[in-house]
């Protein structure tokens, strides 16, 4: 994308299930743009790092008064996660306890958009405070913003678009997604010294407090930018250094018996103990399994046993340890761990909106299509159920049109077309040029030929004809006689960013409307 000749500021997002931050760069004509992150935060007075907790706590009097990031302290008791709970229906490793997103979100006094939406709120009007103590707030406010905003690559279509209303409530919009191992990908290739030639490949791991990601890129061009495209299908699950903490406690649990628990996770001991672990233990484990951590609970009266401890091998895990197990599987493959990992997917963020470093193309992950009336063919639909064509008066049945191929290639500078057409009766009223279509999805191999138990509802797509010129709708007669109007537009799907957008075109000219409503 290249610049124009506005100066902007572009502030980017990234909302993180432990950790979030904010990155920013201003671009005008005059200057090379510097992507910043945000490093004083309050609550954290004296400490200045990239991020801020992912928490938020607020007062039972009044919900529209809250603490949040390095406002709330040990004692202070917060649901966890509250990203995950955009999108609770994502499966799990086996390997973690069992967790119920419904009652999670019992102990939150909003609905969870809304608070993402409060702490999204906070975070950018802190940042925008800290932006203006940079620059005069005259010249702040008369730039144009540019939001970008950090979403799991495994995120499903729903979660994102819970994204956006949440940022559109937090003042953050219009905001464009990009996902996290894309955002960290931009950054590492940015600040690597050595030369990158076409043709070669990465793998970038994105191992965060939710998620961890994997997405594989191509290097397909160096000049005059550096340009990128997916190799496969990005994969990724639930399986962030929160689940670590979960285990811990699930391993504290087994060992001092139900009994003693249910008193323990009640005592500030706990909550010192969980903060020792999450801030100190865990991120020293370099792998050596022979090495001994003290995990202190003052004043929790524990009993005490010298012969039981807590197993380790299985909650345990840094950076540093995570790119040492790489190597030592891939002994052939360089494994890279960029300065400022911590801070690589926010800045990477911002970078995604200037025109240095760009991902080209991307690999769908799943397939995408509509179910439609078919004419019915005896060697491939036997045993489907059938209908009569009222306007044909053929034999038809249900089949699916995919129109998205999981592993297909989507190049962002094309947008991607498909051809519709309905019958409306000829006297119609404005619900009939209201449509509602269903866009189907399927993470099967080999996409399904026809509606199944694989095929699930993606959105429901609600299409607004009523501002269409009735001339380019086409006068046709049913074989029972009834008089129809036939109308024969193209679906518009766009992938340019991490969520789909949809509109409407006649003769290659928007028209109409295209509201999705996410199941």
């Amino acid at each position: 994308m290249g610049l124009d000749n506005q100066d902007r500021v572009i502030i980017a997002l990234d909302f993180g299930t432990t950790y979030s931050g904010v990155a920013y760069c201003f671009c005008n004509p005059s200057s090379k743009p510097e992507v910043r992150p945000i490093i004083d935060w309050v609550g954290l007075e004296g400490r200045t790092q990239p991020k801020v907790p992912t928490a938020i706590l607020y007062d039972p009097r009044d919900s529209r008064n809250f603490k949040w990031g390095g406002q709330l302290t040990w004692r202070d008791d917060h649901v966890q996660g509250v990203k995950l709970l955009l999108d609770p229906k994502q499966t799990r490793p086996s390997y973690l306890p069992s967790s119920s997103a419904n009652r999670e979100k019992r102990r939150l006094p909003k609905d969870v958009v809304d608070v993402v939406a409060d702490f999204m709120k906070a975070m950018y009007e802190h940042a925008l405070e800290q932006i203006a103590s940079k620059v005069p707030r005259d010249y702040l406010d008369l730039c144009e913003k540019s939001f970008v905003l950090t979403v799991p690559a495994v995120w499903s279509d729903k979660a994102k678009e819970k994204t956006i209303q949440a940022a559109k409530k937090a003042g953050v919009y219009p905001v464009t997604l990009v996902k996290e191992p894309e955002a960290a990908a931009l950054y590492t290739f940015m600040t690597q010294e050595r030369a990158l030639t076409t043709g070669d490949c990465f793998v970038v791991c994105d191992a965060g407090g939710g998620t961890v990601d994997l997405i594989s890129y191509e290097v397909v061009s160096t000049e005059p930018t550096l340009d990128l495209a997916e190799l496969v299908p990005g994969k990724g699950n639930m399986s962030g250094s929160l689940g670590l903490n979960k285990r811990f406690a699930e391993a504290v649990r087994d060992l001092i018996g139900d009994e003693e628990w249910l008193r323990l996770k009640d005592l500030s001991a706990w909550a010192l103990a969980e903060r020792q672990f999450d801030q100190e233990i865990k991120t020293s484990f370099s792998g050596d399994l022979g090495d001994d951590f003290i995990i202190n609970f003052p004043g929790a009266r524990l009993e005490d046993n010298a012969d039981e401890g807590l197993e380790r091998d299985s909650w345990f895990m840094s950076g540093q340890y995570l790119k040492s197990r790489i190597e030592d599987e891939n002994p052939d493959i360089q494994v890279i761990q960029p300065e400022d990992a911590w801070a690589a997917i926010v800045k990477g963020a911002a970078l995604s909106r200037l025109s240095y470093t760009n991902v080209v193309a991307t690999k769908a992950t799943r397939h995408y299509g509509v179910r439609s009336w078919s004419t019915y063919e005896p060697a491939v639909d036997k045993g489907r159920p059938t209908a009569i064509n009222p306007v044909t008066g053929r034999l038809r049945t249900e089949k699916m049109t995919w129109y998205i191929i999981m592993g297909e290639t989507l190049r962002r500078d094309r947008d991607e077309r498909y051809p519709f057409h309905r019958h409306i009766p000829k006297a119609y009223s404005e619900n009939d040029l209201r449509l509602r279509s269903e866009l189907l999805m399927s993470e099967t191999q080999v996409q399904p030929q026809h509606p199944t138990e694989d095929v699930k509802l993606n959105c429901t797509l609600v299409t607004d004809l009523t501002t269409v010129d009735r001339s380019r709708f086409k006068e046709v007669v049913g074989c029972d006689g009834r008089e129809w109007l036939k109308v024969q537009y193209d679906l518009v799907i766009s992938t340019k960013e991490a969520s789909m957008k949809f509109w409407l075109e006649f003769d290659g000219k928007e028209a109409g409307s295209v509201l999705a409503q996410y199941a």
